[in-house]
């Protein structure tokens, strides 16, 4: 084996043995403090959403926590799976869902950052 090849194996061998893979489950989704979640940010478990039902007071919630199951309960609905939705996403849902009291046409999904809460 040439020595290049050898040193590199080494590296790679001595460097991997210190690695620590994380699933996607493991890590944090939150945003990095201070940030605001951009359009494309996946809702995870520990998340705190503001959904707000224009009108419709009854049917919003002021605050609720992404439950570990990735989770959340809205009014009507009950238990809605939350988490690797975008805020889209989840608007577009609960949108469809609440079609029998005419409320879908304005909802909003808020993820708080630190600073809003």
């Amino acid at each position: 084996m040439a020595p290049a090849l050898r040193i590199v194996l080494i590296v790679l061998l001595l460097g991997g043995a210190s690695c620590e893979v994380i699933s996607p489950m493991e890590r944090s989704t939150a945003p990095p403090a201070g940030a605001e979640p951009g359009p494309e940010y996946r809702i995870g478990p520990g998340d705190r959403l503001r959904i707000t039902v224009v009108n419709h007071p009854e049917l919003s919630v002021r605050r609720t926590e992404v439950a570990a199951d990735g989770t959340i309960e809205v009014p009507r609905l009950g238990r809605v799976h939350a988490a690797g939705l975008t805020s889209s996403e989840l608007e577009d849902f609960i949108r469809r869902e609440l079609r029998e009291f005419r409320a879908y046409r304005s909802v909003f999904v808020i993820v708080e950052t630190e600073e809003q809460q």
